[in-house]
């Protein structure tokens, strides 16, 4: 394994809880594991950001200030798919609003940690504006993670590659990088359809050069049935491909880290 990433809601930024998580994460620093760390949307918080949205936007900024100072991920994704779990929890907002969501958070991220790098959450369905802005001269972020979470049939997933693979190759080439997370749920699609999307996943990433990992998950069901193994113990058949996929891709060089 090469990379790990991990989810933290707003209410998760505790001492406490930072502190707890970074013993735990030890380990896998020690063996050289990218950690990336996502910062989930905040639960009904359409109106804070609607009455007071400095207040709303300082919170944000000191919980990713605690998470970058305590933790010290190489990647950080400081908000979900604008048009996913954000618009339900904020409501959807402008491409302006994210710029300078996300420029504030990158300054905050650079002077806490200039090694850690801020990455933008898109889905490849709705979020072309927002992507031309993150990877543009303009754009203090340093890459972009495409989330994938197919429904019934994995259709609108397969979609958004199709768009990615447009967007990174239409605009000026530069040096952002590109990184993949994908999940699915078997309990919608079946864990055959499992195994076939992560398999297109994967060959999908290896064939462009500017993605730099793919992060497959959830790791296990927790709150929802997404996981490569299911709430008793059971690993699901993706597992011992996406063992073989990490194997030959270690062996190869200039890889991407799944």
């Amino acid at each position: 394994m090469g990379s790990l990433q991990f989810r933290i809601a707003p209410e998760g930024c505790s001492a406490a809880v930072l502190g707890s998580l970074a013993r735990a994460l030890e380990r896998f620093r020690r063996d050289s594991v990218l950690l990336i760390v996502a910062l989930a949307a905040p639960h009904g918080s359409a109106g804070e950001l609607r009455d007071a949205p400095t207040r709303y936007l300082d919170r944000r900024a000191d919980a990713v200030d605690r998470i970058v100072r305590r933790l010290h991920p190489d990647y950080i994704i400081p908000a979900d798919v604008p048009f996913g779990a954000e618009a339900e929890a904020i409501g959807v907002q402008s491409v302006s609003w994210w710029a300078e969501y996300y420029t504030r958070i990158a300054a905050i991220v650079r002077r806490d940690r200039p090694a850690t790098r801020t990455l933008v959450a898109v889905s490849g369905i709705r979020d072309s504006a927002l992507y031309a802005w993150a990877t543009s001269d303009l754009s203090p972020v340093d890459g972009v993670a495409f989330v994938l979470a197919p429904a019934a049939g994995g259709h609108e997933a397969l979609t958004a590659l199709a768009n990615a693979a447009r967007w990174m190759t239409s605009g000026a080439p530069n040096d952002h990088s590109h990184w993949i997370v994908a999940s699915s749920a078997p309990a919608i699609i079946g864990e055959d359809a499992q195994r076939r999307f992560l398999h297109h996943v994967l060959a999908w990433a290896t064939a462009h050069a500017s993605v730099r990992g793919v992060v497959l998950g959830d790791a296990a069901d927790y709150d929802r049935v997404t996981g490569l193994r299911s709430a008793t113990g059971r690993l699901r058949p993706i597992v011992p491909d996406v063992a073989a996929a990490i194997r030959v891709l270690f062996e190869t060089p200039a890889t991407i880290t799944p």
